[in-house]
């Protein structure tokens, strides 16, 4: 029998037991989320590049679609009025210490510079854990917290809507020993919903920006962060034309029937072999 292992991102580059790292290192065939894990699969466990297939995860782009926030989801999660607010959303964990990697203090620090500048500036930070009291003390102290939302956990049916309340989608992760992302699934959730994204450049994230359809930027570099907040505010065209591409781009690359074509396609050339 051939056999073959799925790596994911995190999982991959976090501490590994012995055997789980053995089986790693001897599995004939990698199936991989994204190209960022299949280089550090050669450059740290000395994987052969031939023997790794890179496949994008797909998304439900049945469920996550361009559609109006109805006024039950805005008023349970305490949303501001889309149509009224220019609204920045994070969606994720929100749990100590492994959510540090993901940026929401750095988001607050970028959100505080603009918010007193942009009178109609909201954030939205969805998710639970034990993260979340450590930033609402952050945003008190900032003078913003009227400006912030948190949502707390956001049940499976109310994700989509959630994602069409922003403008625009931030998760601008870092990486390093043992954090950063494989490819995140939330911002391609949320350019389904025709929402341009702002990721980090350090890790897969980057591989969600496939033309026009968001920023991959360096996670410590607050001011391009800004910068691209900006851009979109005064730039509606810019900001259109972005959310058109990002719709185009969910759809071009990680749609379920492109999933599986690509699993095909790697089974057909293995069963050559």
């Amino acid at each position: 029998a051939q056999t073959i292992l799925n790596a994911y991102g995190l999982e991959i580059w976090s501490p590994l037991s012995r055997d789980a790292s053995w089986g790693l290192r001897n599995v004939k065939y990698v199936i991989s989320d994204c190209h960022n894990t299949a280089a550090w699969l050669v450059n740290k466990m000395a994987r052969k590049e031939e023997s790794i297939k890179v496949i994008w995860d797909c998304i439900d782009l049945g469920k996550f679609k361009p559609q109006p926030v109805e006024a039950i989801v805005m008023r349970k999660y305490k949303i501001p009025d889309p149509q009224e607010y220019f609204t920045i959303l994070s969606l994720g964990r929100l749990s100590l210490p492994d959510a540090l990697y993901k940026g929401y203090d750095r988001l607050l620090n970028v959100f505080a510079n603009l918010a007193f500048k942009y009178d109609r500036l909201r954030l939205i930070i969805a998710g639970r854990g034990n993260y979340v009291e450590h930033l609402k003390k952050t945003a008190r102290e900032k003078g913003i917290e009227s400006k912030v939302l948190f949502t707390g956990s956001v049940d499976e049916g109310d994700l989509a809507a959630v994602y069409n309340s922003c403008r625009i989608f931030s998760l601008i992760t870092d990486a390093g020993e043992g954090k950063g992302e494989g490819i995140p699934l939330t911002p391609l959730e949320a350019m389904a919903c025709g929402k341009p994204v702002l990721v980090g450049n350090q890790d897969g994230s980057r591989e969600a920006i496939i033309g026009n359809n968001g920023f991959a930027m360096d996670p410590f570099d607050l001011k391009a962060h800004q910068r691209a907040i900006v851009y979109y505010m005064e730039n509606p065209e810019a900001l259109q034309s972005h959310s058109d591409k990002a719709f185009e781009v969910a759809h071009n690359y990680f749609s379920y029937e492109h999933f599986r074509q690509k699993h095909e396609q790697f089974f057909f050339e293995i069963s050559e072999n």
